[in-house]
């Protein structure tokens, strides 16, 4: 087993399969620096608008777009991984595809998430209140709380931090309890998890993945968002940052996130 080298990007969608659209409801874009210091988690507005034909849509209207996508979470994974390779310029080297469903099993299979919150979230769909601070959360609530977007101050974008904050929380279960590292275990962890969830491990072995990853995830990961218009387009959409998506864009495809992240801690999800 060679592990790869270079920087790696793997693309993570969260899907509610419950809803007619089929949509991605989370994206995130996970960057290993070819140092493999740390991982960085950029999240990806599901409401950022990207070129299409004939114009621009939504990015997760991009999951639904192949006939089938409902059910085929691969079809649907495949188009959105083209459109955050033309938005971005970096190659999409793996990824998976998490349905609720999914993500409520995980993180029951893991022994529950730790999420540190900054202010309180009240469910709009269960009533169910999450406190400040932080917190282990079980499958249902995990799920519960990565549907919230109503209520938050800043809407979608709230919700993209709250989906980065249980990430990291998740890695850090995982390598906790060594699954990042032991092949066996993770396969264990994946046939628990069954159909609600689609892997793709592009041109590599999942053990060579698993030893990047591994070594990556050792430090704890740094949030990064997208930079966004801070105002809502009128079709409610967001657009890239004229003044800050270029040179969050040149630092992603030049390996060189740790940089940017620095100069612009505006844009660092807080972890704790």
């Amino acid at each position: 087993m060679r592990e790869p080298t270079g920087a790696l990007n793997l693309l993570l969608l969260g899907v509610d399969q419950s809803a007619g659209s089929r949509r991605a409801d989370s994206i995130l874009l996970v960057h290993l620096p070819a140092d493999r210091s740390r991982l960085y988690l950029v999240s990806l507005p599901r409401d950022l608008l990207v070129p299409s034909q004939g114009g621009t849509e939504k990015l997760n209207a991009t999951f639904s777009r192949p006939a089938g996508s409902g059910t085929d979470l691969a079809a649907g994974y495949r188009t959105t991984r083209e459109a955050v390779a033309r938005l971005t310029g970096v190659r999409v080297d793996a990824g998976a595809v998490l349905t609720y469903p999914g993500a409520r099993e995980l993180t029951d299979a893991v022994g529950g998430v730790p999420v540190c919150l900054p202010e309180p979230v009240r469910s709009v769909h269960t009533e169910r209140r999450f406190p400040a601070g932080c917190q282990r959360l079980d499958g249902a609530a995990a799920v519960d709380l990565l549907r919230q977007r109503y209520g938050l101050r800043d809407g979608g974008l709230d919700r993209d931090r709250n989906v980065a904050r249980y990430a990291a929380g998740l890695l850090r279960q995982l390598r906790e309890k060594g699954t990042l590292t032991d092949p066996a275990q993770l396969g264990r962890l994946l046939v628990r998890i069954g159909p609600a969830v689609t892997t793709d491990t592009g041109d590599m072995s999942l053990p060579a993945l698993m030893a990047a990853g591994g070594r990556a995830a050792a430090a704890e990961p740094v949030t990064v968002a997208f930079p966004v218009l801070a105002e809502r387009t009128g079709h409610g959409a967001y657009e890239p940052d004229p003044a800050l998506s270029p040179g969050f864009l040149d630092a992603l495809r030049a390996d060189r996130l740790a940089q940017w992240a620095a100069a612009h801690p505006e844009q660092v999800t807080a972890l704790r």
